[in-house]
């Protein structure tokens, strides 16, 4: 892979805040109260030190602006809610004054506020520090060591010396979503814009407070006050020839703590340290106090763009550190210390030398991704792996799966013409308050082949290229099965093996091959398992490796090579659920295991013919017969904050996604569904699979539900716009559709008369699971995956942000095929196991099965409990929902949501109009805030007259539109008692109020209205085709599930404001 960076740091791009020091002839009282007084003419002192004083600050703060969709928006880094300012002689390092604070500053209209400070004159040191209530802590001057955690606050109000002020550190914030307001501090400079100059030195440099007398005298200059993050994005691109999916990134040595104010590089006025990080006095046996690796973020942190390439950013604390004059070119920067027979040893050398030292700390980022040719075409190689031009080699599919490690940096000390230097490649700064920006071009792999083969080119490219023989395996989370050819020939030579790479609980890549020995009761390897089978298209029968039905027949990949001899050479490849589960009966209750393999990368086997690796053992050529790769669950829940027991329900529970629909293409039909509206899995065991309430075991076998000798086969699809080819699912064939075909022209395959094209709906994930024991039964521990009911897929809706793969790709489809009525748009119809059709294009609308003019649905999602009991199947709700209900209160908490869900920015005033779905801006309004509160409807309102009027305590009933919403009409009078951001729901704030309960008493026919508008419009086109919304309806619910209802018509309104959990 040839990688090619441009840097650039750009300080201004994050704006500036300042505190401004204008001249002026008003004191503060003219300001504050809007007086008007005849003040004399101020003829300051400036020879006069230790005078009391007065200085009048303006303070210059941003208004607030709604921007476009980012990670955090320009409001955001720019708020500012209050501010500490104090003054600090210089020639002693006492308080010339007490401490101000200043609040209420991003709250109001103005962006200009004025405060005096009672000082003293002489050589002082001027300084503030904003967002005082972010967490840090102090640093012992001597040791280095850090105190108890604190806000700044209270450290602040503490920090009675120079020295003490300067000991005061922050903590690291969330890299990818961190908490706003972000921390600031600054000094007092001169000048009023700001300045381009060297910080460090600045912030040491002493003012001048003039002796002014009885009144207030004002400074001439500003405090600028900068964010002591920094902000990081990379770009990478793929180069003309591939095409790139990066799968995984991780960020290293990230400093816990930074000065709040920044140090120089040593020798700076208190003396207490020269160390420019606030984490530098670390040690190599003690690194983990002082830094910190990131988790690794999966796929859902890139973004993706139209022209294939992707994006990510995080933000982090400083990491300011030097490379050694040994380090002269980019491609330096990254080489490690071999040791014993060649191996890294994570030591840099341009950092450290040959010994370990506190600058090898500096930070850097781990990128995994996958780079093919592009299109999935082919390449002619050689024996190497090189191509080759004429033909005369192999064609092999080349899939490459490259790590690459970029060191921050690399952006200073460039000449004049921006060309980097010696100098440049030395630098391994990261400095608070700037913009660093990463483009990364992805070439090709051919680095790695070339190393593989004895050379390392790029240290900072690692990874394995396959040359494959055939198509690469794709399968999903769930139980697969597929059919490969090995001849005992090529089993038997010497280049024979095979490798495999999955992903541990740290996030670590571990892998083994064919040398590592028995593999049996290794989690990470014993996930694949084979069995002869007689021909191509025959599944072979899966028995366990031990058990009572265990037959010595069934092997891993580590005993493949030595097995007993097969003429037939087909063999049947038995893959797991990517679960490293702890009970071998299905009781996951009280286990949080699911948090080590849940949102992780794809985890993947090769079969391969030959191998070379390279010394240092991180990059591999290997040339392969198959390669098979295998997608991890999915869960919209927290792996950090885990839910509470709740009644019968564990603590630790959660739900898992398949990633895609496996059976679709397939007509979906009903003959028999459950009623638990939350328990999916109690209705496929009870009303379809014939189990009964607590039992064990099914009365239903596994050859009534799965003919699990066939491979399962989709038809070709040509209806509704879509088109799908004929194609063979890693999956055992459903059983036919038992009952009389019905036909419909808005099937996938319509109005079709060949019982081979339909299935029983509630029977459409049992093909997911296996049977594990090979009994023939279906016991309770076997039935994992199953059809969800209409509460889960609620949920899933809820969480849609947290998947990689959610339930409605509203960027993938740009225009309904009918514009006639949503009932026709089937194949974007979900089936629930409770007779719920789910309207996906509708965000959480809900009908019956047929109900609302609705054609058979064309697609299931099917999930997977985890952290609960799969060795019984009862009634009732298995997992407990990731928010949490206060009914006291009236208030919810996004407690157990992953924080891909979590809407960051609170909203204090009314949100406007806004889509289900935007790639931009409306995606984050119609998100959930960390809490809201919902009015407890004490306004009584009258429907009807005469015998028909009746009265329900709601806050508001009118007809919805647009103006409604802007003007606050519902929801304004409730902004009383200190109390605001009262506002009208967004459509997942209504459904989540729907599932409470919230609305039962609607009158029959009436509705409950959100302020979130339909995706799509009357004629079918998208957002990115029409933003026409008058012909557009605004998402709403009944008592009985949610719908639309037009502008215009009546509905009433459950005001909510967000509010801190």
């Amino acid at each position: 892979m040839n990688l090619s960076i441009q840097e650039t740091n750009i300080a201004m791009k994050l704006k500036n805040i300042s505190i401004r020091f204008f001249t002026s002839l008003m004191s503060v009282a003219v300001v504050m109260f809007g007086g008007c007084s005849d003040d004399p003419f101020v003829s300051p002192d400036f020879t006069v030190s230790g005078e009391a004083t007065t200085v009048t600050f303006e303070l210059s703060v941003p208004q607030m602006t709604q921007v476009t969709r980012a990670a955090l928006t320009e409001d955001q880094m720019n708020r500012v809610e209050n501010v500490w300012v104090r003054t600090y002689s210089s020639a002693t390092g006492e308080p010339t004054s007490e401490a101000k604070i200043i609040t209420e500053l991003s709250a109001d209209e103005h962006n200009s506020h004025s405060v005096n400070l009672e000082t003293k004159s002489g050589n002082s040191y001027i300084v503030a520090v904003a967002n005082i209530d972010n967490m840090g802590c102090r640093i012992d001057p001597e040791t280095g060591e850090a105190g108890p955690e604190q806000s700044l606050r209270e450290l602040l109000k503490s920090a009675d010396s120079w020295q003490e002020f300067l000991a005061i550190t922050v903590k690291n914030p969330n890299l990818v979503s961190p908490d706003v307001p972000l921390a600031m501090s600054g000094c007092y400079l001169p000048e009023t814009e700001y300045p381009k100059i060297e910080w460090k030195e600045q912030n040491f440099t002493p003012v001048f407070i003039p002796a002014a007398g009885e009144v207030s005298y004002t400074m001439p200059g500003a405090i600028h006050l900068r964010r002591l993050v920094a902000h990081v994005n990379f770009n990478l691109t793929p180069g003309p020839d591939v095409s790139i999916v990066p799968t995984s990134y991780r960020i290293f040595n990230v400093p816990l703590r930074a000065y709040a104010y920044e140090r120089n590089t040593g020798g700076e006025a208190g003396g207490s340290g020269n160390y420019p990080n606030a984490t530098d006095r670390v040690t190599e046996d003690a690194k983990e106090e002082h830094y910190t690796n990131s988790t690794l973020y999966d796929d859902r942190y890139f973004t993706a763009s139209s022209d294939g390439s992707y994006s990510f950013d995080f933000w982090q604390l400083e990491n300011k550190q030097a490379g050694l004059t040994t380090c002269q070119t980019y491609t330096d920067r990254e080489k490690e210390l071999k040791g014993d027979g060649g191996r890294n040893t994570g030591i840099y050398v341009n950092l450290s030398g040959d010994m370990w030292t506190p600058a090898n700390m500096a930070t850097y980022v781990e990128i995994q991704c996958e780079v093919n040719r592009r299109n999935g075409g082919q390449v002619n190689v050689d024996g190497d792996g090189n191509i080759i031009g004429n033909n005369s080699g192999e064609n092999a599919y080349r899939y490459g799966n490259a790590i690459f490690t970029v060191h921050l940096g690399y952006c200073e000390n460039k000449d004049a013409n921006g060309k980097a230097t010696a100098a440049t490649a030395q630098d391994f700064n990261c400095r608070r308050n700037t913009n660093y920006n990463y483009n990364i071009t992805v070439n090709d792999v051919s680095n790695i082949v070339v190393e593989a083969n004895g050379e390392e080119r790029q240290p900072g490219m690692e990874g394995v290229v396959n040359d494959v023989t055939n198509p690469s395996i794709e399968l999903d989370c769930h139980y697969a099965a597929f059919n490969i050819q090995i001849t005992d020939d090529e089993r038997r030579s010497d280049q024979f093996g095979f490798t495999i790479e999955a992903w541990d609980e740290d996030g670590n890549l571990v892998s083994f091959t064919d040398g590592d020995g028995d593999l049996s009761n290794e989690q990470y390897a014993n996930w694949i398992e084979l069995r002869r089978t007689n021909n191509e298209n025959t599944l072979a029968e899966y028995k366990p490796r031990e058990g009572a039905n265990a037959d010595g027949q069934t092997m891993l990949l580590s005993d493949l090579k030595n097995a007993q001899s097969h003429q037939g050479v087909w063999y049947t490849v038995f893959v797991n659920e990517y679960v490293y589960e702890t009970a071998a009966n299905g009781d996951e209750s009280n286990s949080v295991s699911w948090r080590n393999y849940v949102n992780k990368p794809e985890r993947r086997f090769w079969i391969r013919t030959a191998r070379s690796v390279s010394a240092d053992g991180e990059s591999i050529y290997a040339r392969s017969k198959y390669a098979a790769s295998q997608k991890s669950i999915q869960t919209y829940y927290s792996v950090d904050n885990l839910t509470e027991a709740e009644g019968n329900i564990p603590a630790g529970t959660a739900i898992g996604v398949e990633n895609i629909d496996e059976t679709r293409g397939l007509n979906l039909r009903q003959s028999t569904y459950g009623s638990d509206l939350s328990n999916g899995r109690y209705n496929v065991w009870g009303s379809w699979l014939e189990g009964r309430n607590n039992g064990s075991t099914a009365d239903k076998k596994w050859n009534n539900v799965v003919d699990v000798t066939k491979p399962l086969t989709l038809p070709a699809v040509n209806a509704q716009g879509i088109s799908l080819p004929e194609r063979i699912a890693y999956l055992p064939k459903l059983a036919n559709y038992g009952g009389s075909l019905t036909y419909n022209n808005y099937d996938p395959k319509p109005n079709s008369r060949n019982a081979e094209d339909y299935i029983e709906a509630i029977n459409a994930c049992m093909n997911r699971n296996r049977d594990n024991d090979g009994d023939g039964q279906i016991d309770a521990s076997e039935l994992r995956w199953y059809v969800p009911a209409s509460g889960k897929y609620l949920r899933l809706i809820l969480g849609r942000n947290s998947l990689s793969n959610p339930v409605m790709d509203y960027a993938g489809v740009k225009k309904l095929f009918s514009k006639e009525h949503n009932g026709q748009n089937s194949s974007l119809l979900m089936y629930a196991s409770n007779n719920i059709i789910l309207w996906a294009m509708e965000g959480v609308s809900t009908s019956a099965w047929g109900e609302h003019r609705s054609n058979p649905p064309w697609n299931v999602r099917c999930i997977r409990n985890l952290g609960t009991n799969l060795s019984t199947v009862t009634n009732g709700e298995k997992v407990a929902a990731a928010y949490k209900h206060d009914a006291a209160t009236r208030t919810v908490k996004m407690t157990y949501y992953d924080e891909l869900s979590i809407r960051k920015e609170k909203f204090e005033s009314p949100l406007p109009a806004h889509y289900i779905w935007n790639a931009d801006q409306s995606s984050n309004y119609n998100m959930v805030y960390k809490a809201f509160e919902y009015s407890n409807g004490s306004n009584e309102v009258t429907t009807g007259t005469g015998n028909a009027a009746k009265r329900f305590r709601y806050d508001w009933h009118g007809a919805v539109e647009s103006a409604v919403f802007e003007n606050n009409t519902p929801c304004s009078s409730l902004n009383t008692n200190g109390q605001k951001g009262w506002r009208v729901p967004n459509q997942k704030e209504l459904a989540i109020m729907r599932n409470l309960g919230v609305f039962t008493n609607i009158p029959a026919g009436n509705y409950a209205a959100s302020c979130t508008l339909e995706y799509y419009d009357s004629d079918g086109n998208g957002i990115v085709l029409s933003i026409d919304n008058s012909k557009r309806s605004y998402m709403a619910t009944r008592s009985d599930g949610g719908t639309r209802i037009a502008s215009g018509t009546n509905a009433y309104i459950r005001c909510v404001r967000d509010v801190e959990p």
